[in-house]
């Protein structure tokens, strides 16, 4: 069976207490160890993907750490969703793990330049939705490979640095984070028009204070 305890109750116990809706049949042909792995991964990685990102079938896929845990998951669920899906790793073995994986392209973050290799895989555009459990450089990487109305799931920190979005400027590439479970999204938007202001020569007159 799989099941998700509710907090503050954990499952590393012989016996744990569960609320009957949150439990469900694991697939007979996993083990207990790959049904563990299939209901934190994959739940995780469906989430994102579909709740947040709206993965499109026939949309560009980044995914960083894509040889790892969650990261083998989203490529998998990308490439069911239909979409063509970059992963990036560290190290030959890792490659041809993603490649058995199904990524359509693999980049090492050690020889690769990830920016470069990503907008010239996609013509110039970039991807459509980048799914990263790294954080830190990977993050900074992937604002500038993003494509036009595209999403960043940030779902986790092993790189050691949580990513921080720059703060929403009239002319900024990104916005702020929103938070999720499993996943914040952070989409490249187009630059909204400038708002009048009290410097701006367009703002209305304003009448004297009463002080």
């Amino acid at each position: 069976m799989l099941a998700q305890p509710p907090l503050p109750a954990g499952g590393f116990a012989e016996l744990a207490v569960a609320d009957a809706a949150a439990v469900r049949p694991a697939p007979e042909a996993l083990d207990d160890a790959e049904a563990a792995a299939l209901h934190i991964g994959y739940q995780t990685g469906w989430f994102g993907l579909h709740r947040r990102a709206r993965l499109q079938a026939g949309e560009t896929l980044l995914v960083h750490a894509a040889a790892g845990g969650v990261g083998s998951a989203a490529v998998q669920l990308g490439k069911a969703a239909g979409a063509r899906v970059i992963g990036v790793v560290g190290g030959a073995d890792k490659a041809r793990t993603a490649r058995e994986l199904g990524c359509d392209l693999v980049l090492d973050r050690h020889t690769d330049d990830i920016v470069a290799a990503v907008k010239d895989a996609t013509g110039g555009r970039g991807a459509d939705v980048v799914y990263d459990p790294v954080g830190g450089d990977a993050y900074t990487k992937s604002t500038k490979c993003i494509a036009f109305e595209g999403r960043i799931l940030v779902v986790g920190f092993a790189g050691g640095a949580i990513p921080s979005p720059p703060s929403t400027t009239p002319w900024s590439r990104t916005t702020p984070s929103s938070a999720c479970t499993g996943a914040s999204t952070t989409p490249r938007t187009r630059p909204p028009s400038t708002p009048a202001t009290r410097n701006s020569p367009n703002s209305p007159p304003r009448a004297p204070s009463s002080r």
